[in-house]
């Protein structure tokens, strides 16, 4: 972030040579609104599975800047819904349970997704319902009302996503809120391209539940009017998702970032994009899993477009 304030004197033209040394000129202060100036980060992964079901990754073309710390998001909540499906899988959470909807959590400061379909009346709803909110509409509300059933706070539920990080070998992330939505000061929370590979690594074991939810029916929602945020979707993004793709966008302060993953017979590609060029996040991402497929895994895609970034010929075999 650039923040800069200009310092103007500003003096008076006078006849009076007396009066105007005598006046005392004070300094004006013009602030101007700060700029967030941010890196981009971009790493293309392919995951080659074993037989024994383990997965070994080969990087697809060279990373843009794959350790430098860029902010994290809405991606967090693709964490956050890794530590729910394992709740899940433990037991300690039914998809058909409702859980309560805190007031709180729709008083979210400066989020439009806090509230949006959003009953008001509404004091609960199914966990199922919650999760599919939380990853189709990047749901703020629901990844507060998740983080409290799962672990009695967002604090605690902060936690577990922390130590899951740590576990998994994300050395350069650091969560602060469930659901990535500023609050006090940005650099604390933060994430590399690199890690992020790790983190969509560690999505594949509930990659059937992201696609699941991400598909299922908005029941318990209200569409809200039309307005821009969902008028004309992109259509790369909507291609994106019509080839099977799993996608969490990010998006703050003019940092708009996207993880995409898509699975196919011979191999998961995950592309990260952190704080990428303006509008451009969508189309890059779908040019360069197209080109993944035609020339690393043999695989043809109608109507395939030319990535921005030079891919190996030949599919690399697990090591």
């Amino acid at each position: 972030m650039t923040a800069f304030t200009l310092v103007a004197t500003l003096g008076f033209l006078s006849t009076d040579a007396e009066a105007q040394k005598d006046k005392k000129l004070k300094p004006i202060v013009i602030s101007k609104s700060p700029q967030r100036e941010w890196d981009s980060a971009r790493m293309t992964v392919a995951f080659f599975r074993h037989t024994d079901g383990s997965y070994v990754t080969e990087e697809i073309s060279k990373p843009l800047n794959p350790l430098t710390k860029l902010p994290i998001a809405s991606l967090a909540k693709s964490m956050a819904a890794v530590i729910i499906f394992e709740a899940i899988e433990k037991g300690d959470l039914d998809p058909n349970q409702m859980i309560k909807i805190y007031p709180e959590s729709k008083n979210l400061k400066d989020s439009y997704f806090s509230v949006v379909g959003l009953h008001k009346e509404w004091k609960e709803i199914p966990v199922h319902s919650a999760i599919t909110q939380l990853l189709q509409l990047s749901s703020n509300t629901m990844a507060m009302n998740l983080a409290i059933a799962v672990a009695g706070s967002p604090e605690k539920f902060v936690m577990m996503m922390n130590a899951k990080a740590k576990e998994w070998g994300m050395s350069d992330t650091h969560f602060v809120t469930e659901h990535g939505l500023p609050i006090g000061d940005r650099k604390l929370e933060f994430t590399t391209a690199k890690d992020l590979t790790i983190l969509a690594g560690g999505m594949l074991r509930h990659l059937k539940a992201f696609k699941s939810y991400t598909n299922a029916s908005l029941t318990y929602w209200n569409p809200p009017p039309t307005t821009p945020k969902f008028k004309n979707p992109d259509v790369d993004k909507l291609a994106l998702i019509e080839e099977g793709a799993v996608i969490k966008t990010g998006t703050i302060n003019g940092c708009q970032s996207l993880l995409s993953i898509l699975p196919t017979e011979g191999a998961v590609i995950a592309d990260i994009q952190l704080c990428a060029p303006k509008y451009s996040r969508f189309k890059n991402a779908l040019a360069t899993l197209r080109d993944t497929f035609g020339k690393v895994l043999g695989v043809a895609i109608p109507n395939a477009t030319a990535a921005t970034q030079d891919l190996p010929q030949d599919r690399p075999s697990p090591q």
